[in-house]
């Protein structure tokens, strides 16, 4: 990195160069804010700061002045967006290079990089990283050296940091339950010191005599993402102040009774029983009365929560006081009436609330189709297709990946089972891959019938089909008289065809020992041996 004396001066700390230079409006795309730009870029990586805008900026700016077009920063601003992951910001930073900058080799060791990172490929990266790993063909090139590595994380500030903050997002939203082991390999092999401090920041527990950690039960924290109340008792509340308020003492004295009235009832001047009677001495007074009961407890409600949370003896008071309220003196035609002046119609609050429970209960989260996550899938198979990918940092990347962009578990199977018929020769790998995943027997036979039954459609089976259902019955983990089964025709109608066709070879033997003598003249035959004896 430059020294940062030799670059413009706008700012001793980043906030303050930050706040010196402009990149609003045109000003984005001046071409002599560049120097700029990297100033506080540096400033940025050094103190462990993160700004969007500045690091977008700049790759704009290189690529609208090729002149101007400076490789060593272009890999900082890379490497500073992985720090942001899960955030889509690296993926923006890559659309703004050019294809030939992209070829170079020190941008393309850290579009890789970025790439392990993005597919949740942790182990694989800290292996890398800690020079444990090498490649096994030439794509893996760009980890060829790993010290260039190390020398390319650790130009940036807090990144190992960052990245693990980043892994245990994921590991938060993929695991319930976690092996130690595991958890240290997507962590970085890190020591029990670190490991207890990331435990306790992601508020996860150790399971007692087991060395496994809990993470968290995620059917227990089922969240709709698309609810949003509309009507909230705090506006109803102040609306119904509000109209009290305006009308207070119009209607004769009666608001102001029944304020005196309650208020003694909070203050124990008047008991349950004595407050419903005179409250109902001045509603049937009056059939608007009722609708100003009702205003006149919800402006009252601040000082019934005070006594409430006095002592729970007045908890319970004011509860039955309110149930009997509701039920002997509060019809609830004028709840219905109050809730529908604010928009709350009765049919169309019904309907929000069984499509809010059909949302938070009931909506499916996975996204079983292609189409739905084609990042998540083509990140899955690219994994799952890759040569060099050890069996032991598959099934993590696959279980950070599912985790991640919400995949379907039972469409990943579809797929490691794809991937599986497309590649017979890496059997040991998938077959210890499908294993670890923990797939039930019967789901994985399920899947693969689904594949025989497509197949009977297309009135064609493939032989690697065949292959790879051999290969499951043969490792056990599927039944082979189940895959029996699939086979047609069945065992009934193969003999009934087996008995029709012997019938139709017997038939065709017996015409043809049968002598056909309709076409010979007898006549001519006759005076021929006749003529000779």
């Amino acid at each position: 990195m430059e020294d940062p004396s030799k670059q413009p001066i706008i700012g001793r700390s980043f906030e303050e160069a930050r706040s010196n230079i402009d990149i609003s409006g045109i000003n984005r795309y001046n071409p002599t804010q560049v120097a700029q730009l990297e100033y506080v870029v540096q400033l940025m990586i050094s103190e462990t700061k993160y700004d969007k805008d500045i690091l977008m900026t700049l790759l704009k700016l290189y690529q609208l002045n090729p002149h101007l077009y400076n490789e060593k920063y272009v890999c900082l601003v890379l490497l500073k967006t992985m720090t942001n992951f899960p955030r889509n910001d690296f993926a923006l930073a890559k659309y703004l290079l050019e294809a030939d900058k992209v070829n170079s080799l020190e941008v393309r060791r850290v579009i890789s990089i970025g790439a392990l990172l993005e597919s949740c490929n942790f182990v694989k990266f800290w292996r890398l990283l800690n020079g444990r790993s090498k490649p096994l063909d030439s794509s893996d090139e760009s980890f060829s050296q790993s010290n260039d590595i190390r020398q390319i994380v650790e130009s940036i500030k807090g990144f190992k940091e960052a990245i693990r903050n980043y892994a245990c997002q994921v590991i938060s939203v993929t695991y319930q339950r976690i092996y130690k082991q595991n958890l240290v390999m997507l962590l970085g092999d890190i020591d029990d010191k670190e490991l207890a401090f990331y435990v306790s920041h992601f508020r996860w527990r150790k399971v007692e005599d087991e060395d496994v950690y809990f993470i968290q039960n995620h059917e227990d924290t089922i969240k709709s993402r698309n609810i949003e109340e509309k009507l909230q008792f705090e506006q109803m509340s102040s609306t119904s102040l509000s109209t009290a308020a305006s009308s207070s003492f119009i209607e004769g004295d009666e608001i102001g009774k029944m304020f005196d009235i309650l208020r003694a009832f909070i203050s124990h001047r008047n008991d349950q029983d004595t407050t419903i009677r005179k409250l109902r001495t001045i509603v049937d007074g009056s059939s608007k009365n009722a609708s100003l009961l009702f205003d006149v407890l919800v402006a009252l409600q601040p000082e019934f929560d005070e006594e409430r949370k006095r002592k729970e003896e007045n908890d319970v008071e004011i509860r039955r006081f309110l149930e009997q309220l509701g039920k002997e003196i509060l019809p609830s035609e004028v709840l219905s009436l109050e809730l529908n002046a604010l928009g709350a119609e009765e049919q169309a609050t019904r309907s929000r609330i069984v499509k809010s429970k059909t949302r938070i209960y009931y909506k499916q989260l996975k996204f079983n189709l292609l189409r739905e996550e084609s990042e998540g899938y083509a990140k899955l198979i690219t994994e799952l297709l890759h040569p060099s990918s050890k069996s032991d940092e598959m099934i993590l990347t696959v279980d950070c990946l599912i985790g991640q962009f919400n995949l379907d578990p039972n469409r990943v199977v579809d797929i490691i089972l794809e991937c599986f018929e497309y590649a017979p020769n890496e059997y040991q790998r998938f077959v210890r891959l499908i294993r670890d995943f923990n797939v039930d027997q019967k789901d994985l036979f399920s899947i693969l019938a689904l594949k025989f039954i497509f197949c009977q459609r297309a009135e064609y089976t493939p032989m690697s089909l065949y292959r790879l259902s051999s290969i499951l019955a043969q490792e056990n983990l599927v039944d082979i008289l189940a895959v029996f089964n699939l086979a047609t025709p069945t065992q009934k109608e193969a003999i009934e065809d087996c008995k029709t066709l012997a019938e139709l070879i017997r038939v065709r033997s017996v015409r043809a020992e049968t002598i056909s003598s309709s076409g010979v003249c007898l006549k001519k035959f006759y005076l021929k041996v006749k003529n000779k004896a």
